[in-house]
């Protein structure tokens, strides 16, 4: 029954082969899947946040790096360092009225190439409060700039 598979399947980590066996009239079926996350999901990020360790105060997020467990929960990308936004708090910075989303990948700060969280805060530190600031941003498979004035 339904609530038996959700039972079954929630303790399943993405990634891990799942034995089903299926009726489908007459006929009994042996199948092993295999869970992926949910494109796009906005929560695939959360088990891997410490806020502590993650948080980029000036723009409101969560980010991690371009890890290889990271970027398996992406789609492609045009490059492999940058910062992926996990998370974005209601108070994010609005660019152009448009926040950064949980799955944007921030690849510069000014034209500067960011490859880390670490780029990233000393890039924006470096700027200070009240900058201007243009964020090169991967969003969708969409490269766009998004423009800030950080507070």
């Amino acid at each position: 029954n339904a609530r038996q598979l959700q039972v079954n399947l929630y303790p399943r980590g993405v990634g891990d082969t799942v034995k089903l066996e299926v009726v489908r009239g007459d006929q009994r079926l042996a199948l092993s899947v295999t869970p992926v996350p949910r494109p796009g999901d906005p929560d695939r990020f959360q088990q891997m946040l410490r806020p502590r360790e993650h948080l980029v105060p000036i723009l409101g997020i969560l980010g991690l790096n371009l890890t290889p467990e990271v970027v398996r929960l992406l789609p492609p990308l045009r490059r492999d360092e940058g910062v992926v936004v996990a998370a974005s708090s209601a108070s994010s910075v609005p660019a152009r009225g448009e926040p950064l989303l949980p799955g944007d990948v921030i690849y510069a700060v000014n034209a500067r190439r960011v490859a880390s969280l670490d780029d990233l805060r000393n890039t924006l530190a470096a700027l200070g409060r009240g900058a201007a600031a243009v964020l090169q941003v991967e969003r969708a498979g969409e490269l766009t700039y998004l423009t800030f004035v950080l507070d």
